[in-house]
């Protein structure tokens, strides 16, 4: 909302939904990307797809209800940033065990799942016991993000949360993380 009324309203005010061209966005995202921010920094090319994202959604509303013929984001090439993607970090070990030591009991072995496996909270939730064999969970292709299964390998801190887990819901769920009655 706040995008809308202090980036979007403004710069497309006077423009009516049907004149806004290819060109009119090209020209907004450049001149958004020249825009400082509050602190004076440049602004970042994601903030910038954030913006043009709210616009996109707007403007495929707009078709569907019948404002537009085609929306005009589909009238040439993408007009979307490249995103740097190439930072990554890892929680050191003394995180790590402030995080662990930070949970409540029934997050803690949900927790060390995600540090133990890499895995993302959805597949960590909807986990099940027929997934977990030979040492692999076995991930469906529906629970993954790309579409295509997988394997994650069980280490030795792995298995003992799952046999610690198992000891404690005795099996109740074919869910490994539930409550006390499955």
């Amino acid at each position: 909302r706040l995008i809308v009324e202090r980036v979007l309203q403004p710069y497309f005010d006077e423009t009516p939904v049907p004149g806004i061209s290819y060109l009119d966005l090209e020209l907004f995202r450049s001149q958004r990307l020249q825009v400082r921010t509050r602190q004076g920094k440049g602004r970042s090319p994601a903030r910038v797809n954030r913006e043009m994202a709210t616009l996109r959604h707007m403007l495929n509303k707009a078709t569907q209800r019948g404002r537009l013929p085609v929306n005009p984001f589909e009238k040439g090439e993408s007009l979307f940033f490249r995103e740097d993607q190439s930072r990554v970090r890892y929680l050191t070990q003394e995180e790590a065990a402030c995080l662990l030591a930070a949970c409540q009991p029934h997050l803690r072995p949900i927790v060390e799942t995600a540090l133990n496996t890499g895995m993302r909270k959805g597949e960590i939730l909807a986990l099940r016991w027929e997934w977990v064999r030979d040492g692999w969970i076995h991930l469906p292709a529906e629970m993954s993000k790309t579409g295509l299964g997988r394997m994650v390998p069980v280490n030795e801190a792995q298995a003992q949360v799952l046999a610690e887990v198992r000891r404690q819901v005795h099996l109740k769920s074919p869910l490994v993380f539930c409550d006390h009655q499955g």
